[in-house]
């Protein structure tokens, strides 16, 4: 995972940025309407996909699945009721959801990474590289960033 400085470099920055991310939400959502808190993190989604398809698409397929699986769990253990994870999660993520969001299983950060990740990750992996040589050929694997 770490065999260049760049791959460190965007470890790097995605780390930084998720770490400001959620404390500036945290922050954030007592001042800003519901609509604009969930936007940040379409803007936040689009600062993180972006470079990785660029630069390091390998990596960031990686990085999906990972947040994937960790979202997942991450939810199951919310509604599992774990303490004291699910009230701290539960806190944190009803103040996004909407009348769309029903039920006690919230689905909407899940459904975000998954729009945002699945070109990437069905975008056979040959046609990466060539994207990197061809920007015109890197529109595919960001589709669900881009639309």
């Amino acid at each position: 995972v770490t065999a260049s400085r760049g791959r460190l470099a965007l470890l790097a920055y995605w780390a930084h940025l998720t770490v400001a991310s959620v404390v500036a939400i945290f922050y954030a959502r007592a001042r800003l309407p519901r609509i604009a808190l969930r936007k940040l993190f379409h803007l936040l989604a689009t600062a993180l996909f972006v470079p990785g398809v660029i630069w390091e698409p390998g990596l960031m397929r990686l990085a999906f699945a990972v947040a994937l699986a960790l979202f997942v769990a991450l939810e199951l253990l919310r509604v599992a009721g774990l303490p004291p994870l699910s009230q701290l999660l539960t806190s944190f993520l009803t103040c996004f959801t909407d009348h769309r969001d029903g039920g006690a299983v919230i689905l909407t950060h899940i459904y975000l990474l998954l729009g945002c990740g699945l070109p990437l990750l069905v975008t056979p992996p040959g046609a990466l590289e060539e994207a990197q040589a061809s920007p015109a050929r890197g529109l595919a694997p960001m589709a669900g960033v881009l639309s």
